[in-house]
């Protein structure tokens, strides 16, 4: 009885870490996510600052400029990321530095077709 209970638990976890090694996300998705969380975080905290400054005319120019920029950012995470792939999982570092006006540096966990922020320094 206990050998089928084993066999049946090794070939779950067998089927489960294939599933994940399946579906471990590629250097293409990270930057795609990357990008959206980055250009979220800039619109949000840069173009309030701009705002700030200039008035509704510098949020919107802003909001302009960084969807114009949309594939220079993620050239530039494509050029500044170290992807480091266990198989099932994989860990992107990214190190970017935006004109010495913001420097950014985070550790995201891939798994699954999923990604999580581990650590995120600016």
């Amino acid at each position: 009885m206990w050998k089928w209970v084993a066999l049946l638990g090794s070939s779950l976890g067998v089927v489960g870490a294939a599933i994940l090694a399946l579906t471990n996300p590629s250097l293409d998705a990270y930057v795609e996510f990357a990008e959206d969380e980055l250009v979220s975080y800039l619109q949000t905290q840069g173009c309030q600052e701009l705002a700030a400054e200039l008035g509704s005319q510098g949020r919107l120019y802003c909001g302009v400029l960084l969807n114009i920029s949309r594939p220079a950012i993620a050239e530039l995470l494509r050029q500044n990321t170290e992807v480091r792939n266990f198989l099932v999982f994989s860990l992107y570092e990214t190190e970017l530095s935006l004109l010495d006006l913001l420097e950014i540096e985070t550790a995201t966990l891939g798994i699954g077709d999923s990604f999580v922020i581990l650590d995120l320094e600016t």
